[in-house]
């Protein structure tokens, strides 16, 4: 049944005749040729070369003069000429053409019989556009081969946008857009996806986790970053869209061999003043391309290979310097040898050092057919492995709950783009992709969490999410897009159709998990909390999800050139996603709460209308309007669907029980864990509602670009988006039973046969807005870019889990956890100054020297101040947020003074200003962070010969801790929470709250606060 409906929805994609595309890939050419009488000469023929491959591109000029060349190769350069008897043919040279751009080309002819003079060629450039509307900017070659990177991946450069704010040391790879959740992204590469469909990566790439990047950068030639595109064929997103393009073949052969490595002698001591151990990165690789047929067929090849060792930044040495541990010799030696006693080794607990290995190839050819037709494919190979191991300042894990993040990726992308006739052009783009995932772990133990004597927490055993984890993604797409011109219109119709295969095997607490009070309790194995999950499904005690998606999108649009200054870009996009398989059905649960488990939500359509403008305000086109009004619609990870697969009911038991009167005796045979005889809350119940919508935001945004003297181009641009869907979680499972002194409820379970019901719907609260400043220049021997954003970002809900039990009680609240206020977003930025450029100067002839540096300064990311404990019965250790008491005499402290918790208090300005009340969700912020990092790029061209050249890099990342060790530090909240309180009941002589305190304080990034340094060393050719 279900390939029956997987090939009808194939066969009636191909037979809707008209086709819709997503993403771009391609560049294109437009204008308008006129006599000197500024009157249209139509039947002009233009003609415009790829001179690295001979790619010829031709058209003719309509009634009214104007011409279109869609989909030619992105960059360059171009040779262009206007031709027509009885006027002198005019030629253009070394034209670039941008990502996405349309390169707008006016001629002025003159007849063959009058003098020459002067004639006008007029070519916008990416900035100043006249068919720009919304907020895009795209990164180029140069830039991307001459700024400082150390992990050469795309959150690097992505850095350039205003709009973008990148997490950085907390997080290489995880970005978000205009103050949306990462996982909200849309990546392509060659217009194919390439995302984390899944959503279980901060990059929002597949192989993620693996901190590996999803491409060489060798082989990318381009990217660009849209965030208000009006044109329809760009979608998938709610935060930002990126699209990269590869690099391809050309008439002459060119290629590189580089090496780039850094160890940590190449890395500072810190503000500690330490030496970091063990670690060493080294990435090289290859790239080479060239003709087949000369103008007609061309390849392209690159390999890179990462190899790299990073230390924890957590261990145990008894020295009190940042970084160790705090817990006492005497309980971790005891705790070493309990475990020991149970007959597990828990391994080391000094700096862990953990390793990561990429294995990238890609390759890619270009056929030239004719002038008609042309076609490209390529396959893009990642091998990628990198262990992991948790460790916080309040939790630390010994060596042998460490695991292994292991990914293989295949992406097969085939373009075809034809020419049918005078004005009608046609790109068709088919990608296959696929993806597997799986943890490998260091040993099979039940995870013990103990407290220790200072109030900090030892764990030993598997890691609870990583003892049965692994996901298989097959990902297929068809994308077609027909352009054709008529008069003042170019028109675009098209479809975009993914289908999606996910087999995903999760079972957490797959081999017991226990919670312990303290060693006493451990070594008498007594614990506090116990959590155990396993499959009931016969034959299958790793019993797997799996389940079809498809997403339908079609669309139409059009840009009108109303005026010669202004023109609309408008247009309808429809996106319907289709779960093709339904969840085991619980009548037991649709009987007590209403709810279905064996119903999706399926087939709700996503309508995007847009439009946007784009007004030349003078005659030189050197001030422009732009900006625009629309609704932009994407996915959710497909995570959150899975969810209800795997927690129906019916194919596993979830085990959970708290409290040391009920539960069982501590099991070390992890194949062997207590199932019954004990009172125990059992299995997670995960719904979704089945109108539930994916996101989708209305997104308004104004622009202003202006031409200043000496080259200078700045930018206003104002974006505001209004959530209309977005998510959020509720616990239906939860009664509320009362009220405590500070107002929030107090919950109780409706019935102990399931410990939760999550329940996944849509709410329209939250909205997003960033105004941003922006100045660039490109210059011959370098460029200059800098930029300011102020951006507020409100949610009740930021999504940050995989999980929806995780997503529901690691959303911090203050009263009621099912309908939770709408605060600041872990997604709020603030303040961001960003400031780049690059300059070569010719000291020697052949020697060139280039030097680029790279500022980031910004607002320190919200967090939160928690209780340790549950405080409301939700079920929740994470997310309630702490009561700040007002003075001495409104609580009765148990544990630490009064003095110090009131200096604490006063440490912080958002402590301060909530005395006497809750605070609120993300209240708290961050340090501001600076960072600074510089290029030294120095080139030798060798004896007698032009192209062949030697570079020598340096890399300096952090540049400002180099120069003084307290600069550039970053400190975070990790799990963007602090758990300075813990909650013991009321008094009864008193009526007052009790309550202990414990100095818990922000974690110091031990390698984000320390510069590093690279070198690199390539070859070119």
């Amino acid at each position: 049944m279900k390939k029956r409906l997987i090939f009808n929805l194939f066969l009636g994609m191909l037979l809707t005749a008209v086709l819709l595309g997503q993403g771009v890939t391609t560049s294109q050419f437009a204008g308008k040729v006129v006599t000197v009488n500024n009157l249209p000469i139509p039947g002009v023929e233009i003609t415009a070369v790829h001179v690295p491959t001979g790619t010829t591109y031709s058209t003719f000029t309509g009634e009214d003069g104007r011409f279109f060349i869609p989909a030619v190769r992105v960059g360059g350069p171009y040779r262009l000429t206007a031709a027509l008897e009885s006027f002198r043919t005019e030629e253009i040279t070394g034209v670039i053409t941008r990502l996405g751009e349309t390169k707008e080309m006016n001629f002025t002819l003159r007849m063959e019989t009058m003098d020459l003079g002067e004639v006008t060629v007029v070519a916008s450039d990416d900035i100043i556009s006249t068919t720009r509307t919304g907020a895009t900017q795209s990164v180029a070659e140069e830039a991307v081969e001459k700024m400082p990177s150390i992990s050469r991946n795309f959150s690097d450069f992505t850095r350039l946008v205003p709009q973008v704010a990148v997490a950085e040391q907390f997080s290489e790879l995880a970005y978000n857009v205009a103050g949306k959740n990462n996982r909200y992204n849309n990546v392509q590469i060659d217009g194919a996806v390439n995302n984390d469909l899944f959503g279980l990566t901060d990059s929002g790439t597949p192989g993620g986790q693996t901190n590996a990047s999803p491409i060489s950068l060798d082989a990318i030639q381009e990217f660009q970053v849209v965030i208000a595109p009006y044109d329809v064929r760009q979608g998938g997103f709610t935060g930002g869209g990126i699209n990269a393009i590869t690099r391809s073949g050309t008439n002459e052969f060119h290629g590189s061999v580089f090496w780039y490595g850094r160890n940590d002698s190449l890395v500072g001591n810190g503000p500690d003043d330490y030496e970091i151990q063990e670690f060493k990165e080294n990435q090289f690789g290859f790239r080479l391309g060239g003709p087949i047929v000369k103008d007609t067929a061309f390849f392209f090849v690159n390999g890179e290979f990462t190899r790299r060792s990073t230390p924890n930044d957590y261990f145990i040495d008894f020295s009190g310097r940042q970084g160790d541990f705090n817990v006492t010799e005497a309980d971790l030696q005891r705790f070493i040898s309990i475990c020991q006693g149970y007959g597990f080794d828990p391994g080391g607990y000094g700096e862990f050092t953990q390793d990561q290995t990429s294995n990238k190839f890609f390759g890619r050819f270009d056929w030239n057919i004719n002038n008609q037709h042309r076609l490209t494919v390529r396959h893009n190979f990642v091998d990628a492995d990198n262990d992991a191991l948790y460790r916080s300042g309040s939790v630390f894990s010994l060596d042998n709950s460490a695991y292994t993040y292991v990914n293989r990726t295949n992406s097969t992308v085939a373009q075809l783009d034809s020419v049918f006739g005078e004005g009608l052009y046609n790109e068709f783009r088919f990608n296959y992709t696929r993806i597997r995932d799986k943890r490998d772990v260091a040993a099979l133990f039940p995870l013990v969490e103990v407290r220790t004597s200072t109030g900090a927490s030892l764990e030993a055993g598997t890691d609870k999410y990583s003892g049965a984890n692994a996901l298989d993604q097959d990902i297929i797409e068809l994308t077609d897009d027909v352009t054709f011109y008529r008069g003042d219109h170019t028109i675009v119709i098209g479809t975009h159709n993914e289908f999606f295969r996910f087999s995903n095997l999760f079972i957490r607490d797959f081999t017991g998990s226990y919670r312990f009070g303290s060693l006493n309790e451990f070594e008498a194995g007594r614990p506090n909390r116990y959590e155990y999950s396993y499959s009931n499904v016969e034959g299958q005690p790793d019993w797997r999800a799996e389940f079809w998606v498809a997403q339908l999108g079609f669309y139409v649009g059009d840009t009108w050139n109303l005026r010669p200054n202004f023109s609309l870009t408008y247009g309808l996009r429809l996106d319907v996603p289709i779960v093709m398989d339904t969840p085991t059905a619980n009548p037991a649960v649709q009987e007590e709460f209403g709810v279905r488990t064996d119903v999706m939500p399926s087939g709700n359509i996503q309508w995007s209308p847009r439009m946007g403008f784009n007004w030349s305000v003078t005659e030189a086109a050197n001030t422009i309007v732009r900006g625009g009004l629309g609704i932009f619609s994407g996915r959710v990870p497909y995570v959150w669907i899975s969810n209800q697969f795997s927690n129906t009911g019916i194919e596993f038991t979830r085990l959970y029980v708290s409290g040391t009167s009920r539960t069982p005796d501590f099991s070390p045979d992890w194949q062997n864990q207590p199932t019954s005889g004990f009172p125990a809350s059992k299995n997670e119940i995960d719904v979704t509602d089945e109108d539930f919508t994916y996101p989708q935001v209305l997104r308004w945004d104004m622009g202003f670009d202006r031409e200043l003297p000496w080259g200078f181009k700045a930018t206003v641009e104002s974006i505001y988006s209004k959530n209309i869907n977005e998510i959020l979680y509720q616990n239906l499972n939860l009664v509320r039973t009362g009220s405590l002194f500070d107002g929030r409820n107090v919950y109780s379970q409706q019935t102990s046969e399931y410990s939760d019901i999550i329940y996944l719907t849509n709410t329209s609260k939250g909205y997003q807005y960033n105004l941003s400043f922006q100045l660039q220049n490109y210059f011959p021997k370098g460029w200059v870019s800098g930029s300011y954003t102020y951006g507020i970002s409100k949610d009740v809900n930021s999504g940050t889990s995989s999980q929806a039990r995780s997503n529901f009680q690691y959303n911090h609240i203050s009263f009621d956890p099912n309908n939770p206020a709408l605060t600041y977003a872990n997604n709020d930025v603030r303040h961001r100054i960003a400031i780049g450029g690059s300059y070569t100067f010719d000291y020697f002839k052949d020697f060139p020297t280039t030097i680029s540096a790279f500022y980031n300064g910004r607002s320190g990311r919200p967090f939160n101040y928690r209780y340790y404990n549950d405080v409301n019965g939700d079920g929740s250790y994470y997310n309630d947020l702490i009561y700040v008491p007002l003075d001495e005499n409104d609580i009765i402290l148990t544990g630490g003074t009064w003095d110090d918790l009131n200096a604490y208090i006063n440490s912080d300005p958002a402590l301060r200003d909530a005395r006497g009340s809750i605070l609120e969700r993300n209240a708290a912020r961050e340090p501001w962070y600076h960072r600074m990092d510089i290029r030294l790029l120095q080139e030798f061209k060798l004896p007698g010969s032009d192209e062949h050249k030697i570079q020598f890099s340096w890399d300096i990342i952090n540049f400002l801790n180099l120069l003084n060790s307290e600069w550039g530090t970053y400190e975070y909240g990790y799990y963007r929470g602090l758990s300075p309180l813990t909650y013991q009941g009321i008094d009864s002589a008193t009526g007052k709250p009790k309550m202990s305190f414990y100095n818990s304080t922000l974690s110091l990034s031990q390698l984000g606060s320390r510069w590093q340094m690279q070198f690199g060393l390539r070859y070119l050719f």
